[in-house]
């Protein structure tokens, strides 16, 4: 008997084993083939929004078929039917393998969408759907193995989402670094063939433990009825939440907070670790535990909200993630809490993933058309809190009709207050914020008389302020907003610096381009461009030179580069962004554009895709100026598109490359593709003086040409050095690049 003990538990101890790794792998091959299919298409479409939407709804709808499959199959009684199904489309998929794109150029003449779907089925489609439907499928076959826990598989959605998190992290550190495209997708698909054997393993181990039937037919909970309408749209709303809330925390941190390559990694990453908490089968965070500290953590923001941002950067990257992370524990824990029995999991899963992809669609597709801000994410955190699970007695407690009138006054007094804010004048600010929230406190709890139901109120209206305080067009330093919009590459907004006397462009924290307000400076490139900054050297070199060359710029901006036009000479620009476009032709906002007249012209679409239709050797200087954000277009910075610039240049011409950045080091990136190339580049560090006018902002740039003698003067100008290779540094190619490998870690 004892003996019979012993191997029933080791066979418990390897059951247990096997599922684990399987749903860890399938979990960890779901997470990698995204960044590295969007690395394969970069190069042939470019970095458009239409482009990343498209993947995104390609990847979440081939996601919910996945988990759909995975619901319609486990109804099938037999387990042998299962089994072979399943492993049969394992075995379907090995035809698409290794994964590999297109790499030719959709047609011209049409949408790249239809074209771009279909190379996106054909080239990982299908694999990409058969591990889909790996986290459901294979714990409805744990159902079946006898193992004592096999009425309560979920704790193994942990085991998942630790495969997830091991994939996000690993990606950018340690696969994007170390293995070239080619050798990714080959790996990828060594990872996929084990996954099928492990797959044959978890169908063994489920057919030997349950039979035909399935021992899951046998369990107490199997008579327990179907999860009524009421728990499936609360599962939908436990999902929804903290999938909006993801992608809306991500955006603000990253535009609002600071531009940091791989910030999006931090909430990405607490979103996972919060699935791998509540599905644990030991209790990590208490779930009364997490609802007070997310109390705590929200009263916090609300107190940042009346202080200057530029004063709570570093407060603002923790409190943020941290209030999410916890409002996410809540959420996810109620969908934990809430779980139905074994029998119903695919279900559970599949309504779970409705309710993410619904909260992705949202704020990726419908927000940007709703919203001239970033107002997804006050909106759906103020409804969080109206309807965090600790609180929810409020919505339990409250008739229909006090409720509604509790809304509507937490939104008028909301509303109230932004005007207050409209005012400019700080005194009234400071009074009327104080009038509105004992306003709102008195409201409540004559509603209802009771405090914790107030303060939900208070925080769910105080809330709505910053959203309401943006769109009637203030900033925190009291510089008027003239112009914001909103579009799938963000928020901008044209600003009036009236201390500095200047009028500046900007994407999140990101100044893409000002001009002096100031009648001598309106003719005068600023910021990075200034003539008195290395640009302007590389334009008087070009003056020198025997007749007139035209220029391209690839980066709009305010297009303060077209001050440098002079009479009989072209400049195209190249820009991506039609909304950067729409403000700089806009001669109430900038006239840099009107001044120039018909010898600027702008070419709307992906600037290395576009570069590419016009006429070789078309131009005497290429002026490149995309890589001062976090957001770094990095096809824009490799062998191939380097070929594609030395073959639009002109004999003796010139490539500027803007390549300041707060964050990353371009340096040894631009040398070792200047020395792959055999073509030699200067490089200054440009600070102006301190006595010189604000307008004039220190930039780095880099100045690549075919032989020396084409820099001209710019060899040996004050502050140009040499732009050397580093041999220790990798070449960046459309197939390999190491943006870790470029990160500044000492300022």
């Amino acid at each position: 008997m004892v003996h019979g003990l012993i191997h029933q538990a080791r066979h418990s101890a390897v059951i247990i084993k096997v599922f684990t790794l399987t749903l860890f792998l399938s979990a960890l091959l779901l997470f990698l083939v995204q960044p590295m299919v969007a690395k394969m298409i970069l190069p042939t479409l470019g970095g458009s929004s239409s482009v990343w939407n498209t993947c995104m709804v390609f990847f979440q709808a081939m996601l919910l078929i996945g988990y759909l499959y995975a619901h319609m199959l486990a109804r099938v009684r037999r387990v042998s039917v299962q089994v072979a199904t399943h492993l049969g489309l394992v075995a379907a998929a090995l035809i698409f393998l290794p994964i590999t794109l297109a790499t030719g150029r959709p047609p011209v003449e049409a949408s790249p969408t239809g074209w771009l779907l279909f190379e996106l089925f054909g080239g990982v489609g299908f694999p990409f759907f058969v591990i889909a439907s790996s986290a459901p499928l294979f714990q409805s076959w744990f159902t079946r193995t006898g193992h004592p826990h096999r009425e309560d598989p979920y704790y193994l959605y942990a085991a998942s989402n630790a495969g997830s998190l091991t994939a996000l992290l690993a990606y950018p550190t340690i696969v994007e670094p170390a293995l070239r495209l080619g050798s990714q997708s080959w790996a990828w698909a060594g990872g996929f063939v084990l996954l099928g054997v492990l797959a044959g393993v978890c169908g063994m181990l489920a057919f030997k433990g349950g039979g035909e039937a399935g021992a899951i037919t046998e369990s107490p909970t199997a008579s327990e009825p179907a999860p009524p309408l009421r728990r499936i749209l609360y599962w939908l709303w436990c999902a929804f939440v903290p999938s909006s809330l993801l992608l809306g925390v991500t955006t603000y941190m990253t535009t609002d907070i600071a531009s940091v390559p791989l910030l999006w990694v931090i909430p990405l990453a607490l979103y996972l670790l919060t699935f791998i908490f509540v599905f644990a089968r030991r209790q990590v965070l208490p779930h009364q535990w997490v609802g007070r500290a997310v109390m705590i953590a929200l009263v916090a923001l609300v107190v940042m909200i009346f202080m200057a941002p530029s004063k709570t950067t570093g407060l603002a990257i923790v409190l943020h993630p941290l209030a999410f992370f916890l409002i996410a524990m809540l959420f996810h824990g109620e969908l934990a809490r809430t779980r139905p029995a074994a029998r119903y999991l695919t279900g559970f899963y599949l309504w779970m993933s409705v309710g993410g992809v619904l909260g992705g669609i949202f704020n990726a597709l419908l927000a940007p058309l709703l919203f001239n801000s970033l107002w997804e994410y006050t909106f759906v955190m103020g409804l969080a809190i109206l309807t965090l699970p600790t609180g929810m007695l409020l919505w339990r407690e409250f008739s229909l009709p006090k409720a509604a009138a509790v809304v509507l006054a937490s939104t008028a007094l909301a509303l109230g207050t932004s005007v207050v804010f409209w005012s400019g004048h700080a005194q009234m600010v400071e009074k009327g914020t104080i009038v509105v929230l004992l306003g709102l406190l008195v409201s409540a709890l004559s509603v209802r008389g009771n405090p914790r139901h107030a303060i939900i109120i208070l925080l769910a209206a105080t809330w709505a302020l910053p959203a309401a305080m943006e769109h009637f067009g203030t900033s925190d330093e009291n510089d008027p907003v003239l112009y914001q919009t909103r579009n799938h590459f963000g928020v901008h907004r044209v600003v009036q610096l009236e201390d500095q006397q200047l009028r500046a462009i900007f994407h999140g924290l990101t100044n893409h381009g000002q001009q002096s307000l100031r009648p001598e400076g309106r003719r005068v490139a600023s910021a990075y461009h200034h003539p008195d900054g290395p640009l302007g050297e590389v334009f008087r070199e070009l003056e020198t030179r025997d007749g007139l060359s035209d220029v391209a710029v690839t980066g709009l901006g305010a297009g303060a580069i077209a001050a440098y036009v002079q009479p009989g000479q072209k400049m195209v620009f190249y820009e991506i962004d039609p909304a950067v476009v729409s403000i700089a032709t806009n001669a109430e906002y900038f006239t840099y554009l009107s001044d120039c007249g018909l010898a600027c012209s702008i070419v709307l679409g992906d600037a290395r895709l576009t570069l590419e239709d016009a006429p070789d050797g078309a131009y005497g200087l290429l002026v490149l100026d995309a890589y001062s954000s976090g957001s770094v277009p990095v096809h824009l910075l490799t062998r191939e598109a380097l070929q594609v610039y030395l073959q639009k240049l002109a004999p003796g011409g010139l490539l500027a490359f803007n390549v300041s950045n707060q964050h990353l080091d371009f340096r040894p990136v631009l040398g070792n593709l200047a020395a792959d190339a055999n073509v030699v580049g200067l490089i200054k560090f440009f600070r102006p003086p301190k006595d010189v006018v604000s307008d004039v902002k220190p930039s780095i740039w880099a100045v690549l040409a075919r032989e020396s003698a084409d820099l001209g003067q710019l060899a040996g100008g004050e502050g140009w050095h040499a732009l050397e290779a580093n041999p220790k540094k990798s070449l960046w190619t459309d197939d390999f690049s190491n943006i870790i490998e470029a990160y500044r870690w000492s300022k």
